[in-house]
């Protein structure tokens, strides 16, 4: 059996460094802030391109700070997006670290938390990690049962940016965000081959290659 204790599960996302921000996103974060960034220990895990550190500030105080560019990440653009807006109806039972505030940078959103000192769980799971863990789940549970009416509120999905089509134009946006909020998932009615006149099925034709997703 193979040792999985050994796999890098904390190295799951290649991210953006502080420094590879462009310089009016790292302006306007410390300006939010309140204090210029000392030191920055970006986070690897996850699974999105975007920028996830903890920022070590001037005044001494942390800020947990995730960031996304709508034409490098447009995944993690929208996901951040949506994510600003799930974390601000949470309710404050909820034990998750604390929503600041979320800031608008030319193509960028920008998200800051509390920065909250902790530790990812081992693999595989040790008992007291494990109890923490489930401890956690149950009071989400609890604040969320049931659930916040402010959170089953689906979103209106924006219509995405035409090719070619010019950022500024009315009715324009960049990016789509998700239409599932808070675990709804919608489906898709399952279509069925048109039929013409005489009452037999339409010939399938074979799909051409589907474009990879986005890692």
């Amino acid at each position: 059996m193979r040792d999985h204790s050994s796999l890098p599960h904390r190295a799951t996302a290649r991210r953006p460094a502080w420094q590879d921000l462009p310089d009016g996103v790292r302006a306007a974060v410390e300006s939010r802030a309140g204090a210029s960034v000392l030191r920055a220990h970006t986070q690897d895990g996850g699974f999105t391109e975007g920028f996830a550190s903890r920022l070590e500030l001037a005044d001494g105080t942390r800020v947990f700070v995730k960031a996304a560019s709508a034409t490098r990440g447009e995944h993690a653009h929208a996901a951040y997006r949506h994510e600003a807006h799930v974390a601000r109806l949470l309710p404050p039972t909820v034990p998750a670290p604390r929503f600041l505030w979320t800031y608008d940078v030319d193509d960028w959103v920008v998200l800051a938390f509390e920065d909250v000192e902790s530790v990812t769980p081992q693999r595989p799971w040790v008992a007291d990690e494990l109890a923490a863990v489930l401890a956690a789940l149950t009071r989400t549970a609890q604040a969320l049962t049931p659930a916040p009416e402010a959170l089953l509120r689906r979103r209106p999905r924006p219509r995405r940016r035409a090719v070619g089509a010019h950022p500024s134009a009315p009715g324009v946006r960049t990016s789509s965000v998700s239409a599932a909020v808070a675990g709804q998932r919608t489906r898709c009615p399952r279509s069925s081959p048109a039929r013409p006149a005489s009452g037999r099925p339409a010939a399938r034709t074979r799909p051409g290659p589907r474009r990879p997703g986005p890692a």
